[in-house]
C-alpha cells in the first residue's frame, strides 16, 4: 500500500530549537510589551495567544523544511571537507567546519523530535501494517473507545461500609492532598518536562 500523503491539521507544538532562535527573545519581548484589556488572568492569555501566533510564523519559515536543511547543510560540509584536502588550510576554514557540523546536528535533532510526533504506520489487532493516514486515525480511536468500554445504564451505588473496612488515607494525609501547590513545585515540575514535550492544559 502507498503511504497516503493527505495533509492533516495538527496543534501547534513548541520546541527547544525555536528557543535558541535568534529572533526568539525580540519575538517573547514584542508580544509582552503589548497592551491588552481585562483582568491580569486575561492579560497573560492574550500575550500568550499573540506569541504562539508569531512563533507558529518563525517555526513554518525556519523548521518546516528540515529535509531540505539537512540536505543542504550536508552538502556545504561536504565542500568545506573536500576543500580541506589541500594542504593549505586557514583557522578560517577549519572554523567554518566546525559551525557546519553543530549546525548539521542541529537539523538532525530537529528531524528526530519532529518524527517522534509523527506516526507513519501502525500495526492493527489482525497483524496488518497500515499505512493510511486515515486508516491509522481509525485504528487508533478504535483502540481508545475499546479501552473506555460501552455506556452503562446504571451504576451500583458505593457502599461505605465496605470502603472503612479497607485501608483508609489519615487526617494528615488528607491535609497533605489538599495542600495549597507552591511555586517551587510549579518550577521544579515544568523543569522536569521532557524536552520533546510541551505543557499543556492537563
Amino acid at each position: 500500500m502507498v503511504e497516503d500523503n493527505v495533509q492533516v491539521k495538527r496543534p501547534f507544538k513548541f520546541f527547544n530549537c525555536l528557543a535558541n532562535h535568534q529572533k526568539f527573545e525580540e519575538i517573547v519581548k514584542h508580544c509582552w510589551k503589548r497592551e491588552h484589556r481585562g483582568n491580569k488572568m486575561q492579560k497573560i492569555w492574550y500575550k500568550l495567544k499573540a506569541m504562539k501566533g508569531e512563533l507558529k510564523k518563525l517555526n513554518n519559515q525556519e523548521y518546516k523544511s528540515v529535509g531540505d536543511k539537512i540536505k543542504e547543510t550536508q552538502n556545504k560540509l561536504t565542500q568545506l571537507q573536500q576543500s580541506m584536502q589541500s594542504p593549505k588550510n586557514d583557522s578560517a576554514v577549519i572554523d567554518e567546519e566546525k559551525k557546519t557540523k553543530m549546525e548539521l546536528a542541529k537539523w538532525m535533532e530537529v528531524k528526530e523530535k519532529h518524527a517522534r510526533n509523527h506516526i507513519g504506520r501502525l500495526t492493527n489487532n489482525e497483524g496488518h501494517i497500515l499505512h493510511n493516514t486515515k486508516e491509522v486515525e481509525e485504528e487508533i480511536l478504535q483502540f481508545y473507545k475499546t479501552l473506555l468500554g460501552t455506556t452503562a445504564s446504571a451504576l451500583p451505588v458505593v457502599n461505605p461500609d465496605i470502603i472503612r473496612s479497607g485501608n483508609m488515607l489519615s487526617r494528615e494525609q488528607q491535609l497533605q492532598i489538599i495542600k495549597l501547590v507552591t511555586k517551587e513545585e510549579v518550577l521544579i515540575a515544568l523543569k522536569g518536562i521532557d524536552d520533546s514535550k510541551a505543557p499543556g492544559c492537563d
